[in-house]
């Protein structure tokens, strides 16, 4: 994860805070996955090595990590939304194998 996004991601004082600081990075959240994602933050000290990577590059679906379809390595893909916020590219950082797929909005 940019070390940056992450000190933005930790000093968001509230829910509202961190849904700005997700759609500054094109990341569309509902009041309900706002409110899970900063409790999350909270209580960042407790988090295990593979629940920070998937936030912070990883990709998470339904509380699974997404493996790359290349190498099968989970929490190695770093996603990228596109402009139109209609497809994420992602990249594994293992192999460097690129994929696109069609975004899915949260909530």
């Amino acid at each position: 994860m940019n070390k940056n996004v992450a000190e933005e991601i930790k000093s968001a004082k509230s829910a509202e805070e961190l849904k700005a600081v997700a759609e500054k990075h094109g990341v569309r959240l509902d009041e309900d996955k706002v409110k899970d994602a900063f409790a999350a933050v909270q209580r960042i000290g407790e988090l295990s090595d593979e629940e920070i990577d998937a936030a912070g590059g990883g990709c998470m679906i339904a509380g699974e990590l997404l493996e790359c379809p290349n190498c099968k390595t989970q929490g190695t893909l770093e996603g990228t939304l596109s402009d139109d916020g209609k497809t994420v590219t992602y990249k594994c950082k293992k192999c460097t194998h690129t994929f696109t797929i069609e975004s899915i909005e949260l909530g």
